[in-house]
């Protein structure tokens, strides 16, 4: 798939374009026309990366990045202007993605997008409104045929869309630092062509081991004992329970008072297994929270003024410097906040369950009560009082232990099954590396060709498999670099990395994206830079687009030959005075 055309205009009455911008086969300059010169101008707030951001909202991103986009932060008033405009115009953008850009009556989807809310927010493929939960699997079927689960098709055009921080650093491992192995093995998996039915359930698998695990030594932990402590713990009041009724029995007691005091015992065996399992629901909860709070910790708590005072001194001395501190702060606090929603799904489920055992307990308190005063005035032997309350005792402390033992047999039988699960998966994974290192040698032909064409070196991908935590997972890594490559470095061997993909999976047939979103290329040498449009993208049946500023192009590069749009300080992307 292949983009066409990026469109937004304004709602309402109005339907006024904005801007229409039309992509072509091979390289597409977004061009940032500021004059470096001018050190009262810069270009890191005309929108030239936000022609990436927004194509990346089309594809099931964030509204949010649109208006948070780094080239405003510092600018918040910049930002807030955008946000006002977007929703008080009722913006929508279109994007129209075309299977072959030589044939107009090619197979097109068209998805509609804005950025307002409840009845007056627009989200649609081909003319059909698609709720977010489906939004990106509608996408994935569309544009890769790919229907299940995982990976989501996010995560499988990772590689696609590179203007974060993680994605421009990082060549293999382009997300959030907070995504999973098992997450990045079912990426590898897909990007490779490898199929592997079951593995769609590995992610899910994992987490759910990863907090059964917890929860098991949480019991453990409560308890202060194993779980074979736990049960001779309770073989030792089964013998002490079966001596004091035998103490009991010698009583000669009428029979309902005999009934009355099994049921009283029944009761008090029922009041600690509630008990029991309101602890253990509590501590589900409490492990939620506590998760929730270790994420509030990992927000960077940073004197802001103090970071801003460094980053001038810096500025002053590396004018040409893009990133600011706070864009990465605001990217990683989202992706915390996401994972904390994500957590605290299970708390409402929690709280019922907690609010009914209540409910019961207290049912039983009252029963206890009830039988405790029925007996009392049965006039029993003073003897045979303190009997019952030692056996009362045993009781409890017996229906306790058996509480816990249930939780841990229950849990532990999940852990198996997990496990159990997870090894099937990893064998099947295991049975295909041949293919695995067939798949990855056929990329690492394209891959050294455009890594030797770029440096004169040839990088190569590999990989292992890895074992954290007693499980396994495939990684892929690369080698051939210095062991501390530059910016520049780091960024040409991800394009080469990218475009080698496109080659490798037209050849395999590996249903793709045929376009790159990369931002930053300035940061790369003029004699790669050169290469990179000039040669490699030349000969791949792809779309190459990025956004730089005029200045930065060696001049051997044809602008106009090559640009889709033109920004400066006078014709900014969204057009706001």
């Amino acid at each position: 798939m292949f983009i066409k055309s990026l469109t937004f205009r304004k709602g309402g009455k109005k339907k006024d374009i904005v801007r229409e911008i039309t992509f072509r086969k091979g390289v597409n300059l977004i061009i940032d026309n500021t004059d470096n010169s001018d050190t009262s101008e810069t270009g890191n707030n005309v929108g030239k990366t936000t022609v990436l951001r927004l194509i990346d909202f089309c594809l099931g991103g964030k509204k949010e990045k649109i208006y948070q986009d780094p080239e405003f932060i510092g600018r918040n008033e910049k930002g807030n202007k955008i946000k006002k405009f977007l929703e008080e115009e009722e913006v929508y953008v279109e994007l129209v993605l075309i299977k072959d850009l030589d044939n107009e009556n090619a197979e097109k989807i068209i998805i509609r997008r804005n950025f307002l809310i409840r009845t007056k927010k627009i989200q649609e493929i081909n003319g059909e409104s698609i709720n977010d939960g489906n939004f990106s699997k509608k996408l994935a079927e569309l544009t890769l045929g790919f229907k299940l689960k995982k990976p989501s098709f996010r995560n499988i055009i990772c590689r696609n869309v590179r203007y974060s921080s993680e994605a421009l650093n990082h060549t293999v491992k382009p997300l959030h630092f907070s995504t999973s192995n098992a997450e990045y093995e079912a990426i590898y998996l897909y990007w490779l062509g490898i199929s592997i039915s079951s593995n769609s359930n590995k992610i899910e698998l994992t987490k759910k081991l990863s907090n059964e695990n917890t929860y098991y030594q949480q019991i453990e932990s409560s308890q202060g004992d194993n779980f074979n402590t736990v049960v001779q713990k309770i073989n030792a009041y089964d013998r002490q329970i079966k001596q004091l009724n035998q103490q009991k029995e010698r009583f000669n007691l009428n029979e309902n008072y005999t009934q009355d005091l099994d049921r009283l015992n029944q009761t008090k065996q029922a009041i600690n297994g509630l008990k029991t399992q309101i602890v253990s629901l509590a501590m589900k909860k409490n492990l939620i929270l506590e998760s929730q709070v270790e994420l509030d910790k990992a927000t960077p708590n940073i004197e802001n003024n103090k970071v801003e005072l460094i980053y001038s001194e810096v500025k002053k001395l590396l004018p040409d410097l893009q990133k600011r501190f706070e864009d990465i702060l605001s990217f990683h606090n989202s992706m915390i906040n996401e994972k904390k929603k994500f957590i605290g799904q299970e708390l409402p489920q929690l709280d019922t369950d907690l609010e009914e055992c209540e409910k019961q307990k207290n049912k039983l308190l009252e029963e206890e009560k009830v039988l405790s005063e029925k007996l009392q005035k049965t006039g029993a032997l003073e003897e045979l009082e303190k009997l019952i309350e030692q056996l009362t005792k045993q009781h409890e402390g017996k229906g306790r232990l058996e509480k816990v033992k249930e939780l841990l047999i229950s849990s532990e039988n999940k852990i198996n099954e997990f496990n159990g699960e997870l090894n099937e998966i990893n064998e099947q994974l295991r049975s295909q590396e041949s293919e695995i290192v067939r798949k990855i040698s056929l990329f690492n032909e394209h891959f050294s060709q455009k890594s030797i064409s770029l440096y004169g070196e040839s990088f190569l991908l590999s990989h292992k498999f890895s074992e954290a935590k007693g499980q396994m997972s495939l990684k892929l890594e690369i080698s051939g670099l210095e062991e501390n490559p530059g910016t520049g470095g780091k960024k040409g061997e991800i394009i080469a990395f990218d475009l080698a993909y496109i080659e490798f999976a037209e050849q395999l047939n590996i249903p793709h994206l045929n376009f790159i979103l990369h931002d930053q290329i300035e940061n790369i040498h003029d004699n790669q830079i050169s290469t990179i449009l000039l040669d490699l993208v030349r000969n791949i049946n792809c779309q190459y687009i990025v956004p730089v500023l005029r200045d930065k192009l060696p001049r051997e590069i044809d602008i106009d030959t090559y640009s889709i749009l033109s920004l400066s300080q006078n014709d900014k992307l969204f057009k706001i005075p």
